[in-house]
């Protein structure tokens, strides 16, 4: 099987979707008009109604036998109580209030429909949005800010077909300009080296037990497994001796997984009463607990560019925070969020101006009213020595995961969103604020993403995993000598 390669423009043809807007008006109005005079009720003999020759559709209107819908509404401004029948001007439909409409199944028929309050968000107060009935209804979202499309950014794509899925990924790190080892979890938990390239598998070791997380940790390979049914869990390093694998397993740990975080070559797992601190090196081996209940997410940032890894944690309060990798002392004070976290990721912004500045990256989702549908809510913690929260952006998706990567080699790192229904979501940054927003899809459902140098150019790329079967990368762009 060979990779399919090709360079894909990722705003041509797309745009951010909105709220669609279907009027359930039924058509009519058409320019194709006779003049009738009329003896009744908006006849020309004065007796009531205007004294003037009204213009109609050449279809013909009239009797109770013209439809089993009765006799038409109205002929004229007089027959209806709040003068619906003026938004049809010799047949000419008004679109930017409503209009007279006709029935599409009976043309003949015609009647008067209430006035259209709205045609898009723009014609509604601030916060609220034009429904599809054509009313201003308050914003589900929030007002969430959604980016424009971008319109100029190419990406690199390649797509491998594997002949299995992979449920978890990781890119074991390769020496200075080498490329790293793409390894990949299959459902049955048996770990595989990926070819890039070909996508041919080579069996590595089967794992203790069912995934959790696999990640880069250091010159090793973290992988957190579950054990007793969930209720208790093992952390193993995974590295290379003498061009082999090597796994080695630590001791089986009580406590229901949550996530993990990654500092250098130490590990940090949350469990749903604390967060246990491994060493990876020798072996692994906890060193301790960090009493922190109700963490959600949590991942490793700097407050400063040559600064230590620290923990930075979102909490099931709605808080996020930063605190010593070491002993779980506060370093910030916490900061209310809308939103629960799903995702941390560490963002940074030195290169461009004077930005040197050290972010952290929030993912949510936010529920839209009573829909059940999901929207990708995204949030920018800025400078984490004085931090303060940016204005809030995202889009329609139920987000899966993000990662934090220089697309476009402008020195910021832009954002890439998994979302479900396979499909990837492209924010391209600029210092901490988003310029715009791109749309990669895919063919199937996405099972992890992850960030490595496959190909041993110096830039990271996206590794993401399809449940069909496929890998896709997207190529990181190698520094320009900036």
């Amino acid at each position: 099987m060979d990779a399919r390669t090709s360079t894909v423009d990722a705003g041509d043809g797309m745009k951010t979707i909105g709220w669609a807007m279907t009027l359930v008006m039924a058509a009519g109005c058409t320019g194709n008009s006779i003049s009738l005079d009329r003896d009744d009720d908006a006849g020309t003999d004065g007796s009531s109604g205007p004294a003037t020759t009204d213009t109609w559709p050449t279809t013909s209107v009239g009797s109770d036998e013209s439809s089993d819908d009765g006799p038409v509404e109205c002929y004229s401004d007089s027959d209806c109580n709040v003068d619906f029948c003026a938004w049809c001007n010799d047949g000419v439909c008004q679109q930017d209030a409503g209009c007279c409409s006709a029935v599409p199944e009976e043309p003949s028929v015609w009647r008067c429909q209430p006035p259209v309050e709205c045609w898009d968000d723009t014609e509604c107060p601030d916060g609220e949005v034009c429904s599809n009935l054509g009313e201003c209804v308050p914003d589900p979202t929030g007002g969430l800010r959604q980016p424009p499309m971008c319109d100029d950014l190419v990406l690199e794509i390649e797509q491998v077909p594997l002949v299995l899925s992979l449920q978890q990924l990781a890119v074991y790190p390769g020496g200075p300009m080498e490329p790293g080892i793409l390894l990949g979890v299959d459902a049955e938990q048996q770990l595989w080296q990926v070819a890039p390239i070909s996508g041919a598998l080579l069996s590595v070791a089967p794992l203790p037990g069912a995934i959790v997380d696999l990640h880069p940790a250091g010159p090793s390979i973290a992988a957190v497994t579950l054990a007793d049914g969930g209720q208790a869990y093992q952390v193993s390093r995974l590295h290379r001796v003498d061009e082999a694998w090597e796994l080695q397993e630590g001791p089986v740990t009580p406590g229901s997984v949550v996530g993990g975080a990654w500092l250098g070559d130490a590990a940090a797992v949350a469990t749903v009463q604390q967060v246990d601190r491994w060493a990876l090196e020798p072996a692994p081996a906890r060193l301790g607990g960090l009493p922190l209940p109700s963490v959600l997410a949590l991942t490793g940032a700097r407050i400063t560019a040559d600064g230590p890894l620290q923990l930075a944690v979102g909490d099931a309060f709605g808080t996020v925070g930063l605190r010593d990798a070491v002993t779980g002392d506060a370093l910030i004070d916490p900061i209310g969020l809308p939103i629960a976290p799903l995702q941390l990721a560490g963002l940074r912004d030195d290169g461009v101006g004077d930005a040197e500045g050290r972010h952290l990256m929030v993912l949510s989702a936010l529920a839209l009213g009573d829909t059940g549908e999901s929207i990708t809510h995204l949030q920018v913690v800025r400078d984490l020595q004085q931090p303060q929260l940016d204005e809030a952006f995202g889009g329609p998706g139920q987000p899966l995961s993000m990662v934090a990567v220089d697309v476009d080699d402008d020195a910021v790192q832009d954002v890439v969103v998994a979302t479900a229904g396979g499909r990837l979501d492209v924010y391209r940054m600029h210092e901490v604020d988003v310029l715009c927003r791109a749309f990669v899809p895919l063919g199937s459902e996405i099972t992890d993403m992850t960030l490595g140098d496959v190909d041993g150019d110096g830039a990271l790329d996206v590794v993401v995993g399809e449940s069909a079967g496929w890998i896709t990368i997207i190529r990181g762009r190698p520094t320009t000598g900036r």
